[in-house]
């Protein structure tokens, strides 16, 4: 959960948690409605505590209208991420990375296709590589851009292909219905699933996979 401090301006509501459900963000100096069980951040960096008062429903229903009174921001541009059951938090990205003495900017590039996958084989290794060797490797700014330090990045990309270099190819046999069984995950799917198996690697997983047809009945 994103750890946003705020000056909530709320005292009750019969329907919603007050907290953030209209607020003050310190951090980016403007008016605010907070969801923190979703990390919806919707701000108001223009509007006036004049205006608020002279429309305060405008303002207080906005996280859920069509209109274009609010500004949305990425929190984890700006605010610390802190995992559940862990005192570890992660911080928002600096302007300079320290490790590579370069600026974090925002870069045109894209992540390992199966990152998701060799990530999640083993969160915490992840995470400790990522806080001693590429701790700035890259959040999303945009569905394209990335904002990423270039040396962090370079360096999780070569952590990601070991990764990939050390996963063997399986065997997995279709069964009557055409369906494999990953043989590191378990979890069952067709071969002609793009969502599911793409490159001979389960998407899931990242496990590399030769699919074997069903054996003929005898």
């Amino acid at each position: 959960m994103y750890h946003i401090d705020v000056v909530d301006l709320v005292a009750e509501s019969s329907d919603y948690d007050p907290e953030g459900l209209f607020c003050w963000i310190p951090k980016l100096e403007c008016f605010a409605a907070v969801d923190p069980e979703h990390g919806d951040v919707l701000t108001f960096p223009s509007v006036t505590w004049s205006a608020i008062v002279r429309a305060p429903v405008r303002y207080l229903e906005a996280q859920w209208s069509v209109s274009d009174d609010g500004v949305r921001v990425l929190p984890w541009l700006h605010f610390p991420f802190r995992i559940n059951n862990s005192d570890l938090a992660l911080s928002p990205y600096p302007a300079h990375c320290v490790l590579h003495d370069v600026p974090v900017a925002e870069h045109d590039r894209k992540r390992h296709s199966m990152f998701d996958a060799y990530r999640d084989r083993d969160v915490d290794a992840w995470l400790h590589e990522s806080r001693v060797s590429f701790p700035w490797s890259g959040i999303p700014a945009t569905e394209t851009i990335l904002i990423s330090c270039k040396g962090c990045f370079d360096a999780e990309a070569a952590w990601l292909q070991r990764i990939d270099d050390s996963i063997p190819v399986l065997d997995a046999r279709k069964n009557k219905g055409g369906f494999i069984q990953c043989p590191n995950c378990g979890n069952r799917f067709s071969p002609a699933d793009l969502f599911s198996f793409v490159d001979g690697m389960h998407t899931r997983c990242g496990q590399k996979i030769n699919v074997l047809e069903r054996e003929a009945e005898q």
